[in-house]
């Protein structure tokens, strides 16, 4: 398995399927975890789900930028009552913490 194929593996398994969620640019359902540019995506919450249309423009255009404040709470906001509670993020962090020292 690949490095990709591993981090990918991580997220759905922490996150859930990126269908389960809403795209951050546009709010459409989305289809696919997106690495959030600048990051070095070891971390599940260094992804964000997006539709097929907004990633492609996304991975062209945004090279090296991170997400606005604007489009965080958007999302945030998008996805109230989703799978994603204050528990739920903690859990996520917590094995981000174990995997990370499993690294080591």
């Amino acid at each position: 398995m690949t490095d990709y194929d591993t981090r990918h593996l991580r997220i759905k398994r922490t996150r859930g399927l990126a269908a389960e969620q809403v795209c951050a640019d546009c709010g459409n359902q989305a289809n696919e975890w997106s690495q959030i540019h600048g990051t070095d995506g070891e971390d599940v919450m260094h992804y964000v789900p997006r539709c097929y249309s907004c990633h492609k423009v996304y991975d062209q255009t945004n090279v090296g930028r991170r997400l606005s404040s604007q489009t965080i709470e958007k999302l945030r906001a998008a996805n109230i009552g989703r799978k994603h509670t204050p528990e739920t993020i903690e859990k996520i962090r917590v094995g981000n913490r174990a995997f990370k020292a499993r690294q080591q």
